[in-house]
């Protein structure tokens, strides 16, 4: 772990210097308010604008994610980083549910988004996407 935020709702991890753990609260309704916090707070422990990144959102806590939140925390623009994927993980049936209603919901211009049961597949299949993301940026150059 590089850095750390405690939220009122939640907990923001960042690992690596490019992936954020979020491990929301329990019986957390995500507003959006809250979700420009939670996106704020990452957004200020990345160290440069443009990197790569990706996130693991832990939904087993939530008990609901409005339409804007979803929406927000799912807008290309309003990450610094270059976001390549989000990784939502639930070990419940209701974080099931409203991770895959996000997922569903989704635009088709986001990036990448995938349901998982453990954290670390949810890591591997990130640092798998991020790596993939640095190495086309480096035959480009």
């Amino acid at each position: 772990m590089f850095k750390q935020e405690q939220l009122e709702f939640a907990k923001i991890e960042l690992l690596r210097q490019e992936l954020f753990y979020i491990k929301l609260g329990n019986r957390v309704t995500l507003e959006l308010d809250m979700a420009k916090t939670m996106i704020g707070a990452c957004n200020q422990m990345l160290t440069s604008e443009g990197s790569f990144c990706g996130y693991i959102i832990d939904m087993s806590g939530a008990a609901f994610v409005t339409e804007d939140a979803r929406n927000f925390i799912t807008e290309v623009n309003t990450h610094r980083g270059k976001v390549e994927a989000l990784a939502l993980v639930s070990n419940n049936h209701l974080g099931n549910i409203i991770s895959t209603l996000m997922i569903s919901f989704a635009g088709t211009d986001t990036f990448p988004m995938q349901l998982f049961k453990q954290t670390s597949e949810a890591e591997d299949w990130l640092y798998q996407l991020i790596s993939l993301a640095k190495r086309k940026m480096l035959k480009t150059a």
